[in-house]
């Protein structure tokens, strides 16, 4: 992503609660200059080994079909006429956490703990529960794949005068800090930022809150957990034009790093501590919900129809 150019966008990130998934749309003209990846790549090779080895059932790298990734993880969308210009890419949460058929131990699988009180080993839901991380893995594989590709700059014109807000990398792997999230923020998506934290709408608060709401649903639907049992999930907007976004346990974060008080140029995107999957997907949604809170604040600002 080059920090000190405008470029159309050629994709864009979204959050869509009610399925709950990520969208991604990339543009058809980009697509169609994206060269394919030969069968025998190295990077296909691998990909095609896990699911030999029996950790996952399917992997597919091309874009133009009805699936891409892992586990058909990554759907591509049938769009309308109006449209046509972008192809929607849906990528449904997984969920990872499940109950199992075993009563939970600790409550005899009652769901009951001393007088009154909610077992704090089931939350109350009288079975125990295991964790499908392979299913967060398929996922989050598939989109650093995903991510990789659209890293590539368009040569040609894109179908549209909205800037680039953003790129993303996706690390997706089981070591520590293996699910690590890094990428830019460009000139045009700081200088909207900045808009929305010090311009006329002041509508940082606003976005803070799209942000929380998209992280919690996220959250709930990943781990299949109530409001009373939520980690500590954080969205801090700082007068800097800073985003932090935390998601416990531990102190996993996702954070832009600018350091500058004119957003003449974009800024990194960072992580630390991001452990598993599931923290992944919760910041993933967030900045899914950021990444549209920029695009309807550069149409407003435009007066235009998209």
């Amino acid at each position: 992503m080059p920090f000190l150019e405008t470029v159309p966008a050629w994709w864009k990130l979204g959050w869509n609660p009610d399925v709950p998934a990520l969208e991604v749309w990339v543009a058809k003209a980009f697509l169609a200059e994206l060269p394919p990846i030969p069968s025998t790549a190295p990077m296909i090779q691998l990909r095609n080994g896990l699911v030999t080895q029996g950790l996952y059932s399917s992997f597919c790298c091309d874009l133009s079909a009805e699936s891409f990734g892992f586990n058909k993880s990554v759907q591509r969308m049938e769009m309308a006429e109006t449209t046509a210009d972008f192809i929607q890419f849906r990528i449904p949460l997984p969920r990872i956490r499940h109950l199992t058929e075993e009563s939970c131990p600790n409550c005899n699988g009652t769901g009951s703990w001393g007088i009154g009180g909610r077992c704090p080993f089931c939350h109350g839901l009288r079975f125990r529960t295991g964790f499908k991380w392979n299913a967060g893995f398929a996922t989050t594989k598939s989109l650093a794949l995903l991510f990789y590709l659209l890293e590539t700059l368009p040569r040609g014109d894109m179908p549209t005068r909205a800037p680039q807000c953003l790129s993303l990398r996706l690390c997706a792997d089981g070591e520590i800090n293996g699910s690590s999230i890094g990428g830019e923020l460009s000139r045009d998506g700081l200088r909207l930022f900045d808009c929305a934290v010090h311009g006329e709408s002041r509508i940082a608060g606003a976005m803070k809150d799209s942000i929380t709401t998209a992280m919690r649903g996220a959250w709930r639907h990943i781990m299949g957990y109530g409001a009373y049992c939520e980690p500590v999930l954080g969205v801090n907007v700082s007068d800097t034009c800073n985003l932090c976004l935390t998601c416990s346990p531990g102190d996993a974060a996702v954070y832009t790093q600018n350091s500058q008080t004119v957003p003449n140029h974009g800024c990194k995107i960072g992580s630390h501590g991001m452990q598993n999957p599931a923290q992944a997907l919760v910041c993933l949604a967030g900045l899914g919900a950021f990444s549209e809170e920029l695009q309807d604040l550069y149409w407003s600002r435009q007066g235009a129809n998209r």
